[in-house]
């Protein structure tokens, strides 16, 4: 399948030396946020916040979670100096594409449909009812079926060619800039 995308595509190497940190490998593992060579890919969160870790959103169209971005245009629309940029160790994603038309049918623009039709197959208008009310549980319920399948993360295609990424835990996001080397998987902190 072809992108065409009016984002400028960059990609990003990762850090001189950290593949060669044990660390670094034992807690990237078989992460699918890579590059074409299968290094891994750096991504970026745009923030103007200061913190050492991560609180995954309450909600988000695509259920809670933090969310990624694999361009550092798309992450500097939310911050007004330079995004973080990072690593992210998801293991199992959920694949989904971004389509704002599939939502048309119900009188919605959703880019989530295609995942909403693939969790909830035989539920999608009790679904589409929660998305108008705006129902808060909702997020939750899309994590909660997520876990209960397996997937420790989503990541989200979009026709231009951009890639969402969006961790389900904290401990799956590190600095890639800023990290003391022990990429520890227990703690919640970008920098250990």
């Amino acid at each position: 399948m072809k992108f065409d995308s009016p984002l400028k595509k960059q990609i990003k190497v990762a850090p001189a030396g950290v593949m060669e940190n044990p660390n670094f490998r034992q807690w990237f593992g078989q992460s699918s946020v890579v590059n074409s060579d299968g290094s891994p890919k750096m991504i970026y969160h745009g923030t103007d916040e200061k913190f050492d870790a991560f609180k995954p959103s309450d909600q988000g169209i695509f259920g809670k979670g933090i969310y990624l971005t694999s361009c550092e245009e798309d992450a500097m629309q939310y911050c007004t100096g330079e995004p973080m940029k990072l690593f992210a160790s998801i293991q199992r994603p959920f694949i989904t594409q971004a389509d704002y038309a599939m939502g048309e049918e119900y009188g919605l623009e959703y880019p989530a449909m295609p995942m909403i039709k693939a969790l909830f197959p035989d539920q999608v208008d009790a679904m589409v009812n929660k998305i108008l009310r705006g129902d808060p549980r909702l997020d939750g319920t899309i994590t909660r079926v997520l876990r209960e399948l397996g997937h420790d993360g989503i990541q989200v295609n979009w026709a231009d060619g951009l890639v969402h990424y969006i961790a389900l835990r904290c401990n799956q996001v590190k600095s890639a800039t800023g990290n003391d080397g022990s990429f520890s998987m227990l703690k919640a902190s970008i920098y250990e």
